[in-house]
């Protein structure tokens, strides 16, 4: 077997106080090669280079980084309890709003005596990365539901949260929106990107916005909690790292904390799903095989998002067997579809001319809508552009409408470009590794020619 050799440029003025300090933070003997990569990579900066190196000794932030907008949330959940009001939670069928809905479940089941008093509102799969439906805020007045906790999506609902509000109804929103907007006329708006990009929350996602809500109502109100919140943290690094999040500041900080209580094997059904995987030789934190891509399967595929919340989170290990089963053949369904679909977006882009091609567009009315980020940011990746993919529903309610999903290069933006043809599409939302789109089928040609 051919082994790769690693080439480090040496660097002949190279400080020495640079080589002495990644002595001091190391500790190890073998600093020289590691001092000339960082210093090669323009990793210069001593102070995140400590976190990087020892993140054990990393002071995480408080919750009252948020201030105001966490003080209102705080209070606003705790006097809903005090009253007895009904809460839900509201999550769309992304993996950062579900694993954030776990956390706030467990988390909220530890506050409220009665557990009758919040429940959870997915919207339509299709539909529910759009955020707040009238149709779903109308359900919830009739179940007398007086606040709602949005997590993963709802900032660009300004609307809805209007209608909300006369209907008699308060929402808090824990996002956070791609694009820049002013704040949404909530009770609270936790939105990591209203801090500067160097603050260690810039880059949080809803799960780690979760956990630091669950922190502070456990803080403030500590009677009402009998187990450490700490034991809600294998759920948020399973959900930091099922997604395509910067792990840094904070983020990375609970991630560590939370593979630490993984490994640990507190939640049985959790281990028994690394277990079955580790049967045929997936390690359980593999972000491409492991636990975290198992989860993210089922969220693509599943219909009901209460399985894979149960799963998660369920206690009941009389039926621990039935649901972990039904995860492993779920996951091997999704590996399954996505390879096909795979093999035959491949076959379409063989009839392409890629050397005057800008952007890949691709569709075929039969590919599962659950799995397009997936291919889209699968071609992105091995041909090196930015691709749309696009499949009709065959759900009647949507008959003529197309759905698709945009995946970029990095250091590509292409939201502008759909901002500028916004008339043609029926909905577009900006999520933190692409873009999903609605638009009439009969606009599918002028869309394509228009962005490519």
């Amino acid at each position: 077997m051919n082994q790769s050799r690693w080439y480090i440029n040496e660097i002949d003025n190279l400080p020495d106080d640079f080589f002495n300090q990644i002595e001091n933070l190391t500790q190890e003997k073998e600093y020289h090669y590691l001092a000339i990569l960082l210093w090669n990579r323009g990793i210069r900066d001593l102070e995140p280079l400590e976190f990087l190196l020892n993140i054990n000794q990393y002071q995480p932030k408080s919750y009252l980084e948020f201030k105001e907008e966490i003080d209102l949330a705080i209070a606003r959940i705790n006097q809903a309890r005090i009253a007895q009001e009904k809460i839900a939670i509201w999550g769309n069928w992304r993996v950062d709003s579900i694993m954030s809905a776990c956390i706030l479940n467990e988390g909220l089941t530890e506050f409220f005596a009665d557990n009758n008093q919040f429940i959870y509102h997915f919207s339509d799969r299709h539909l529910s990365c759009f955020g707040l439906t009238y149709q779903g805020i109308d359900e919830l007045a009739l179940q007398e539901v007086t606040l709602i906790i949005v997590t993963g999506t709802g900032s660009y609902n300004i609307d809805q949260v209007h209608y909300a509000h006369s209907l008699g109804i308060d929402i808090i929103i824990l996002d956070r929106p791609m694009l820049s907007i002013p704040r949404p006329s909530v009770v609270s708006w936790l939105n990591p990107h209203n801090f500067p990009t160097s603050h260690p929350f810039y880059h949080f996602c809803a799960v780690a916005i979760a956990y630091k809500l669950i922190e502070g109502l456990a803080t403030e109100y500590s009677s009402y909690f009998g187990k450490p919140i700490t034991n809600l943290l294998d759920l948020v690094a399973l959900g930091l790292l099922a997604q395509n999040v910067n792990l840094q500041g904070d983020g990375r900080s609970l991630a560590r904390q939370g593979i630490v209580l993984i490994k640990q094997k507190k939640r049985q059904n959790i281990t028994s799903l690394a277990e079955t995987g580790f049967q045929i030789g997936d390690r359980a934190l593999d972000r491409s095989y492991g636990l975290c891509h198992r989860i993210k399967g089922l969220i693509s595929l599943y219909t009901d998002p209460y399985f894979v919340i149960n799963l998660l989170t369920n206690k009941n290990f009389s039926n621990q067997n039935k649901l972990v089963d039904q995860a492993e053949k779920a996951y091997f369904n999704y590996l399954d579809l996505v390879q096909k679909t795979l093999d035959q977006a491949k076959k379409q882009v063989k009839n392409i001319d890629l050397s005057n091609t800008v952007i890949i567009s691709l569709q075929n009315n039969q590919w599962h809508l659950g799995i397009l980020d997936v291919v889209a940011k699968t071609i992105t990746q091995e041909y090196g552009k930015p691709t749309i993919i696009l499949s009709s529903n065959f759900n009647d309610q949507f008959d003529d409408r197309t759905f698709g999903y945009i995946s970029s290069l990095d250091n590509l933006d292409l939201s502008p470009l759909i901002i500028n043809c916004h008339e043609l599409l029926d909905q577009y939302i900006v999520v933190p590794d692409g873009i999903k789109i609605i638009l009439p089928t009969e606009n599918i040609h002028l869309f394509i020619v228009i962005i490519t």
